[in-house]
């Protein structure tokens, strides 16, 4: 990720995750905002483009100072249409694995991401599970019956498989 106002360290190697959400989506898993704004209905594909990063991001590029990061614009080298404009930060979650430390992160939009591919939902209800999953197979078949729904589970139960299994060597 290249970051204006930032002059990376000669050979500087920094990993940055990159996940495309929805408009929601920090809201939905309770991702506490730190500075600035989430994601919303105003950013769609035709607006600016804008960025939300976490604080290990702004650690790294940014000395810490979450009001600095804020208005600069980031964009992926050799990948045209992905610069973005920080327009909010939030606190450090960790996505993959609750044992390895935060990684910086930079969410941008799914609606606004260049080339749109499969999805991951997230979807926060009052329904038992069972119940719930039935309701989420007819909306999306509603939206269109060539839709495929695989790997449907919960939160509980996919944070159990990755406390079990993930960093074990299962």
């Amino acid at each position: 990720v290249w970051a204006s106002g930032y002059t990376p360290k000669p050979d500087e190697d920094f990993d940055v995750e990159l996940p495309c959400v929805s408009n929601d989506y920090l809201q939905t898993l309770g991702v506490p905002l730190v500075a600035g704004r989430y994601f919303n209905e105003g950013d769609s594909a035709t607006s600016e483009k804008v960025a939300v990063v976490n604080e290990k991001f702004v650690q790294h590029f940014y000395m810490g100072d979450v009001r600095a990061a804020l208005g600069h614009v980031l964009s992926r080298p050799n990948h045209s249409g992905t610069e973005a404009t920080i327009v909010g930060v939030v606190r450090d979650v960790k996505h993959e694995s609750v044992r390895d430390p935060a990684i910086a992160t930079e969410y941008t939009l799914f609606t606004q991401a260049p080339k749109q591919a499969g999805l991951t939902l997230y979807v926060r209800t009052w329904q038992a599970p069972d119940a719930a999953a039935n309701s989420i197979r007819a909306a999306l078949s509603d939206i269109d019956t060539k839709l495929i729904v695989g790997n449907l589970r919960t939160l509980t139960d996919r944070k159990s498989t990755r406390l079990n299994s993930s960093h074990l060597g299962i």
